[in-house]
């Protein structure tokens, strides 16, 4: 609440606030103008607090990006000063230099180092010029002018077309059959001794004895 004389409290509701500046306009009119300007300047600050709680986001703090007339002009302008600097850099090389400044070579004083060097690159780019152009392509010749018609080739008179090219000697079915059953009779005589006829007398194994072959089974 505000005392006549003393200072102004912001903690005070509205409703307090009315009745001091009544108050103050029965005992001093100065004090009402004090007290009127400070409650003023406080729901000022109260409004300002508000709104900026509302407008409150994660893009506050990022700088608002310039229009693209104004970076476009900006670039432009740095260009033109980027121009106007190296064209006073060339100025400034054309004329000599004093106190031992270089000079920019010119076309006729180069020895022949330097013409050797131009040279040769000269001929490795015309090198590479004709590497990419390619073979030159001549026109066709003309036909061969025959009587009557023309000769066949094997391909042709065969016209097999897209037929899958197979082997010789199993290009027949039952042939390649007959070529199966051979070989799997072969594996099957060396896992399973064949049926032996009765003779006679043991007269020992015909293909020998081999030591390091064993095909007996082991009862545990």
């Amino acid at each position: 609440m505000w005392q006549p004389g003393g200072e102004v409290l912001t903690s005070c509701s509205a409703n307090h606030d009315e009745d001091a500046l009544q108050a103050a306009n029965e005992t001093d009119p100065k004090s009402v103008q004090r007290f009127g300007a400070e409650l003023y300047r406080q729901q000022e600050a109260e409004t300002n607090r508000g709104q900026a709680r509302r407008n409150k986001s994660g893009d506050a703090d990022v700088p608002a990006r310039q229009q693209l007339h104004e970076r476009r002009a900006r670039f432009d302008d740095a260009r033109a000063r980027q121009a106007a600097n190296s064209g006073a850099l060339d100025s400034d090389d054309d004329e000599t230099v004093g106190g031992g400044g270089k000079r920019r070579r010119v076309e006729g004083e180069e020895d022949d180092f330097y013409q050797a060097a131009k040279q040769l690159g000269k001929k490795k780019k015309e090198g590479r010029t004709a590497a990419k152009a390619g073979p030159t392509i001549h026109a066709p010749l003309p036909d061969e002018l025959a009587d009557g018609a023309r000769k066949v080739t094997t391909q042709i008179e065969k016209n097999r077309g897209l037929t899958a090219q197979r082997r010789k000697d199993i290009k027949n079915p039952r042939k390649k059959h007959r070529m199966a059953f051979d070989k799997a009779q072969k594996r099957r005589k060396g896992q399973v001794p064949s049926m032996r006829q009765g003779g006679p007398s043991y007269g020992g194994e015909a293909t020998g004895i081999k030591s390091k072959v064993s095909k007996s089974r082991r009862f545990s």
